[in-house]
């Protein structure tokens, strides 16, 4: 069971906190930064599933965002356990993008076999510089660059990088 609570003196829908009632006996994992130590447990955790948007994809209620899962945090090892503990935690979505540093490579070789229980997302936008979004070859390039380092055959769910923000693109 994963259950999702607010915090009292934070802003309403503000996620602060994520209990998750575990029934086995649980490994000690690494302490990131100044967080208290995590542990997991030895069998995976069955997370509640929703359906993501009209795709048809089933994710995980919780994501893992994975712009730390690259040489700007801990790099491989760290992601290998990242992902590890993603996995055990119940987790089946992962979010990246190119211009989350290495990640993608980070993450295709961190998967070690597990890519295939995982949603994947991530997006065009990064890549090649500077992004053309009228330029078909270079997206397609830009697709099967992602493909390759994630050592994917698919990727569920692809999308523009902060097509909105300010000066980002020079064609919005």
């Amino acid at each position: 069971m994963v259950e999702l609570v607010d915090t009292p003196g934070l802003g309403s829908g503000e996620l602060t906190l994520v209990q998750v009632q575990v029934l086995s006996p649980v490994l000690p994992v690494h302490n990131v930064g100044s967080f208290a130590p995590i542990q997991f447990p030895t069998k995976l955790i069955r997370m509640n599933q929703r359906p993501l948007g009209s795709t048809g994809l089933q994710v995980s209620e919780l994501a893992l965002g994975a712009l730390y899962t690259s040489s700007l945090a801990g790099g491989f090892q760290e992601t290998r356990k990242i992902v590890s503990a993603a996995l055990h935690a119940g987790i089946t979505y992962i979010d990246t993008a190119p211009a989350y540093g290495d990640s993608e490579e980070t993450l295709g070789r961190a998967w070690d076999g597990q890519q295939d229980q995982f949603i994947l997302s991530t997006k065009l936008g990064g890549r090649p510089q500077p992004f053309d979004p009228v330029n078909a070859k270079a997206l397609r390039q830009s697709v099967e660059d992602s493909l390759r380092l994630l050592k994917r055959e698919t990727i569920e769910i692809l999308m523009i990088h902060e097509p909105d923000r300010p000066l980002q693109y020079p064609w919005w």
